[in-house]
């Protein structure tokens, strides 16, 4: 049994975020008022509150902002490495915070809104509660990142094995309309062949690289010649790119799996054929790619189908998380599948 990957720092939640900053006031919100749930009958009960959660939150927005800095230099580091200097980082920020809590208070003269009058007690009483709470959140992303690299390495095999995988039936397909231009049509058959072999190197790919969207046309389109030699008038295709979208980066292998599905479920089973309609456009903080092809009056449900759509939803989720998806409409004449993308420039 191989061994499960070790989860490095960069499975710790990124505080440089807003959701990871935003789970950190939550629970420091929590921590505020279970702190005070017992002080209910006080008549200064909310102001306590209101002061508390304002030291708690400053507390919790301090941490996050100084793990957010070291992030980058323990990228080298090992998860349980990273782990204990991320748990000395935050007893050190809770007690610089609450020595100047103390000082501010006094200053202020506001000692009755502290829950112990003695300085050193006040101070042991902060780091004592930062102490449990810290290491139970800790513990908790240290179990939420093993989790997560399972996942992730399971889903990284699924994905190289269906990568990787081309339909048998659709290579002897292509190979024997490639024997019958080889004797009739010699420079087609050579395309045809460069055409399979780019589709090679594309099932090759690495899962989480990203490319620029011109090569995945590039990779649909040999994909689309290779079809069109065995299915002839049958298959049509119509196009409609936005200007300045092809530098934009995309997964390999997430255009032309919708464009073979289109091809496989909803142009071979028509006897007169039908056009495949791919559209793609850009919004301000997305890129659309839509495949829309006919749906055969009697569709038949495919293993292989679902297995792609799967296939593409995992890949999204290991490069994208929640930032893309993919959308499916079915109506009795057609079929769409529309992929949501954030939009990212190659780099220069």
């Amino acid at each position: 049994m191989a061994a499960s990957p070790r989860p490095d720092v960069s499975a710790l939640p990124n505080f440089c975020g807003g959701e990871a900053v935003l789970a950190v006031l939550v629970i420091m919100q929590t921590v505020a008022v279970l702190l005070l749930v017992g002080q209910l009958g006080d008549p200064r009960v909310w102001e306590r509150l209101l002061l508390l959660s304002l030291y708690l939150h400053w507390i919790g927005l301090c941490s996050a902002a100084v793990l957010c800095l070291a992030r980058r230099w323990m990228s080298d580091e090992a998860m349980k490495t990273a782990l204990l200097v991320s748990y000395g980082l935050l007893l050190g920020i809770t007690a610089v915070i609450t020595e100047s809590a103390w000082q501010l208070a006094q200053w202020l003269n506001l000692q009755y809104v502290l829950p112990d009058r003695e300085h050193g007690v006040f101070l042991l009483r902060s780091l004592l509660i930062c102490a449990v709470v810290s290491a139970l959140t800790l513990r908790y992303f240290w179990l939420q990142a093993q989790w997560r690299g399972q996942v992730r390495a399971e889903g990284q095999s699924r994905y190289q094995a269906l990568q990787a995988r081309i339909r048998p039936h659709f290579l002897f397909n292509s190979l024997n309309s490639i024997a019958a231009l080889i004797g009739s049509r010699p420079r087609e058959a050579e395309t045809a062949v460069e055409d399979l072999a780019q589709l090679f190197r594309a099932g090759l790919s690495a899962s989480e690289r990203r490319i620029p969207l011109r090569e995945e046309l590039d990779v649909t389109r040999a994909y689309l010649r290779t079809e069109m030699l065995r299915l002839g008038e049958r298959l049509r295709v119509r196009w409609a790119i936005d200007d300045g979208v092809e530098e934009r980066l995309v997964p390999p292998l997430s255009l032309q799996p919708l464009v073979e599905n289109a091809v496989t479920h909803g142009i071979e089973p028509l006897p007169q054929g039908g056009e495949i309609a791919i559209c793609i456009e850009k919004s301000d903080r997305h890129l659309w790619i839509s495949v829309e092809n006919p749906t055969p009056a009697q569709p038949q449900e495919s293993l292989g189908a679902r297995s792609a759509l799967d296939n593409i939803r995992q890949r999204l989720a290991l490069i994208y998380g929640a930032d893309a998806e993919l959308e499916l409409e079915v109506t009795p004449e057609r079929f769409v599948s529309r992929l949501k993308l954030p939009l990212t420039d190659a780099p220069a």
